[in-house]
């Protein structure tokens, strides 16, 4: 099965190619996921002062935020309604939902992935960082990456597991 995927990373260099650099390596390196190909369009990559460079990493935040809300409600409709109710979910799809919703939440680069901030390995945007990168805006840039073929992954992705 061949996906077709686009993240946009988050990460602290001194240049543009320090940048894509540092994405590179990362997603060459990372046991997480592995792709057939990976390309960056350097003329796409935005630094922190960009006129679109908070717009661009606010709509990553919020599609990680609204495939989360997918994942809640997709676990609700399994049966999944309070904290208590995960003591006794159902194995198969529902736990492998939980399993990936627990990841956009603590961090694991995957699948369906948008945003990803290598600075704070995590899937957001803390506070702390975003004062700094306020301050410092020239430090900081979003790497879009369009990806081939997935050939390896840890994580499931959610269009990829199936209701039992």
């Amino acid at each position: 099965m061949e996906i077709e995927s686009r993240h946009v990373f988050l990460v602290q260099a001194e240049n543009r190619q320090d940048a894509v650099y540092q994405v590179i390596h990362f997603l060459q390196t990372t046991d997480l996921i592995s792709y057939g190909q990976l390309n960056v369009d350097e003329t796409a990559v935005l630094v922190g002062d960009s006129d679109v460079f908070w717009q661009t990493l606010s709509q990553g935040v919020e599609k990680n935020k609204a495939f989360s809300r997918q994942i809640l409600e997709e676990l609700q409709k399994n049966g999944v309604h309070e904290v208590v109710d995960l003591l006794t979910i159902p194995l198969g799809y529902p736990s492998k939902l939980l399993h990936i919703l627990t990841h956009m939440l603590d961090g694991f680069v995957g699948i369906d992935s948008f945003f990803y901030n290598l600075v704070e390995d995590s899937h957001w945007l803390g506070k702390t960082l975003e004062i700094v990168i306020r301050e410092t805006p020239q430090q900081f840039w979003l790497v879009p990456v369009e990806t081939g073929e997935v050939e390896r992954s840890v994580l499931p992705s959610a269009t990829m597991v199936e209701k039992s």
